[in-house]
C-alpha cells in the first residue's frame, strides 16, 4: 500500500532491505518488503544512495533529508515487485535522466510549502536540483487536483487528503510524499487503487519529539502547568515558601515511563533519554517479544504497562488499528498517581 523512507541516510551509510525495515518497525499497516530472494544483482541500493548523496552534498541538512525522502522512496527495481510498486521504478529513471538534462526533470508540487518553510530558513536547492518544483504556500483540498496538472510528485505536510482528493489527482502523479512522520491524513487505499506510491520521512523530528515527550514528563513531575495557572492568578505562595505545598512533585530517577509503540524511532529516543534520567523504560509494542529489549528497555502488555506505569507517552502511528487505542478502560488501568 506504501512505502515507508529512512530519509537520514548518512553519504557514507549502506541501505539494505533489513536496514529499511528495521527503521520503520513500529508501522503496522502492511508494506512492502525487499525479500533475500530477491538476488543482489537486482538490488542496486548502495550505489543509488550514493548518487543521491553525492547530489545533495553541501545543502541543507532539511533539504537533504527532503530529497532523500523522495530519492529513497525509489529505490527499488521492477523484479519481484508488485504491480503498484513498478510505477515508482519507473519514474526512478526519470529521476536518472534529470542528472543530464534538466527538461527531463520531473514535475513536483509541494501544496502547502507555508508549514515546512513557516520562518523562511528551509532551503529547497537539493530538491529543486532533481525536479522542477512549483511552491504553493497554502493549498485548499478543493484545488489540490488543479496544482498538481501535470506533476509526477506531490509533496504535502498534514493536509488533509481523503478519497476523492486523491481520486481526483491526474493521472500523471506518481508519487506523494508526506513530509513529515504521520500519514493518516492520506486515504491509502484509494492511492493504491490509482497507482500512486506514498513515502513519509520518518526521521525528520525524531529528536525534537523525544525532547518534547520528556518535557512534557517533566513538567508533570513538578506540577508546572498548575504553579503557572496560580502565578496567572497574582498567587505567589510557592515562591514565597520556597517550596510546592500540596502540588505534586517527584523526581523522575526511579520512576517508571510506559511507551505505548515505542520501538519506533521516536519511542527509541524517548526510552534513551528516560534511562540517562534513571527512568525504568517499559513498552508496549506490536512488533516486540515480550520480555527485556537489548536496550534494557522490557517489553509487556499494554495492560501491564498502564498498571505499572507512572508516566504513559504514546508513539504508535495512528490508524484503524491504533485508533481509540487508549479509553475510559486503559485510564482507570493506570496508578491513581
Amino acid at each position: 500500500q506504501h512505502l515507508r523512507c529512512n530519509a537520514s541516510v548518512r553519504r557514507d551509510a549502506s541501505l539494505t532491505p533489513a536496514a529499511l525495515d528495521r527503521s520503520n518497525s513500529v508501522c503496522r499497516t502492511p508494506r512492502p518488503r525487499l525479500s533475500a530472494s530477491v538476488p543482489a544483482q537486482a538490488r542496486p541500493h548502495e550505489r543509488l544512495v550514493r548518487d543521491a548523496a553525492a547530489a545533495t552534498a553541501g545543502s541543507s541538512h532539511f533539504a537533504r533529508r527532503m530529497r532523500h525522502g523522495i530519492a529513497l522512496a525509489l529505490l527499488t527495481t521492477t523484479a519481484a515487485l508488485p504491480r503498484p510498486m513498478r510505477r515508482a521504478a519507473s519514474l526512478l529513471r526519470v529521476f536518472r535522466r534529470s542528472a543530464s538534462s534538466a527538461a527531463a526533470k520531473p514535475r513536483c508540487v509541494l501544496l502547502n510549502a507555508a508549514r515546512l518553510d513557516f520562518d523562511g530558513r528551509v532551503d529547497f536547492a537539493s530538491l529543486e536540483a532533481v525536479a522542477d518544483v512549483v511552491r504553493y504556500e497554502v493549498t485548499s483540498p478543493e484545488d489540490v487536483a488543479a496544482r498538481c496538472a501535470g506533476a509526477q510528485i506531490v509533496v504535502n505536510k498534514e493536509l488533509p487528503l481523503d478519497a476523492a482528493t486523491i481520486a481526483g489527482l491526474p493521472d500523471s502523479v506518481a508519487l506523494l510524499c508526506e513530509a513529515g512522520t504521520g500519514y493518516n491524513n492520506i486515504h491509502l487505499a484509494t492511492c493504491l487503487s490509482k497507482d500512486i506510491q506514498v513515502a513519509n520521512v520518518p526521521t525528520y523530528a525524531t529528536q525534537a519529539m523525544a525532547h518534547m515527550a520528556i518535557t512534557l514528563v517533566m513538567a508533570l513531575a513538578c506540577s508546572l502547568w498548575r504553579q503557572g495557572v496560580a502565578f496567572g492568578k497574582g498567587d505567589r505562595s510557592v515562591l514565597e515558601q520556597s517550596h510546592l505545598g500540596a502540588l505534586p512533585h517527584v523526581e523522575l530517577t526511579g520512576k517508571t515511563l510506559g511507551l505505548v509503540g515505542g520501538r519506533g524511532l521516536i519511542g527509541r529516543e524517548v526510552a534513551k533519554i528516560g534511562v540517562a534520567l534513571g527512568m525504568r523504560v517499559v513498552v508496549a509494542s506490536s512488533s516486540a517479544a515480550p520480555g527485556e529489549d537489548d536496550d534494557g528497555v522490557v517489553v509487556m502488555a499494554l495492560d501491564d504497562l498502564l498498571a505499572e506505569a507512572d508516566f504513559v507517552s504514546i508513539h504508535c502511528p495512528l490508524s484503524d488499528a491504533t485508533r481509540g487505542l487508549v479509553g475510559a478502560r486503559e485510564l482507570a488501568r493506570m496508578k491513581p498517581t
